[in-house]
């Protein structure tokens, strides 16, 4: 039996943010890093041994705003996400210059990390770079796979198709972590939210008028 922990250090209460450290063996994956406090997290890091990568599943603030802290006390850390995500990453830092410390991986390719753990990509929805990760770690004994959502969604939207259910029926992961912040409640659908922001836009041009678009705009997607 291969040893597996999930430690969450944030699950997206409040504004705490999304950050899971998972043990997969003698492997440590850390799961997105969206905690504004990285205190806790760092002094466990400092104290024992450290992660060996971090796996950045989309560029939300809740979900990646501490990773350029994470990456400045831990230069040598190498964090990996989608193309699109590192290039959307430092929008959650406009007040500061951003150095390229994220590594662009490449959609449904699995890619080996260390000998036996490897990590597959594949798009979530949600917003352009989303991704869902598939964890794979194979001993001579046996292979565990552990599947991580992130946040996702199932329908098209003008930015980026929806997270290819039927691609994924054939997977039995062992260990499924699923977004479901928004599980239990009813939302009108993406295309006619879509419709409406469009149209209240061209309306408010028409008719001279001046149109702000807040930073947090760019994040609109996690609530539509």
């Amino acid at each position: 039996m291969i040893d597996l922990e999930c430690l969450p250090y944030g699950v997206g209460h409040a504004d705490e943010g999304v950050c899971l450290l998972l043990r997969l063996g003698d492997h440590r994956i850390l799961l997105d890093c969206g905690l504004q406090n990285l205190a806790p997290l760092l002094e466990d890091l400092q104290r024992s041994h450290p992660v060996d990568l971090v796996l950045c599943s989309h560029a939300h603030a809740d979900h990646a705003r501490g990773l350029l802290a994470l990456h400045e006390a831990f230069p040598q850390l190498p964090i990996y996400a989608s193309e699109v995500t590192t290039q959307l990453l430092p929008l959650n830092w406009l007040d500061r210059s951003v150095p390229a410390f994220c590594h662009a991986l490449p959609w449904r390719s699995p890619l080996e990390f260390f000998d036996g753990l490897s990590a597959e990509l594949i798009p979530a929805g949600h917003l352009p770079g989303a991704a869902a990760l598939l964890l794979t770690y194979t001993t001579p004994e046996r292979t565990q796979t552990v599947f991580y959502s992130g946040d996702f969604f199932l329908s098209n939207s003008r930015l980026v198709d929806g997270l290819p259910l039927g691609e994924l029926r054939s997977l039995k992961p062992d260990v499924l972590i699923l977004e479901g912040s928004y599980g239990t409640a009813r939302y009108p659908h993406r295309r006619q939210q879509e419709n409406q922001l469009a149209e209240r836009i061209n309306r408010a041009l028409a008719e001279g008028r001046s149109i702000l678009l807040p930073r947090r705009l760019w994040d609109w997607g996690k609530n539509c």
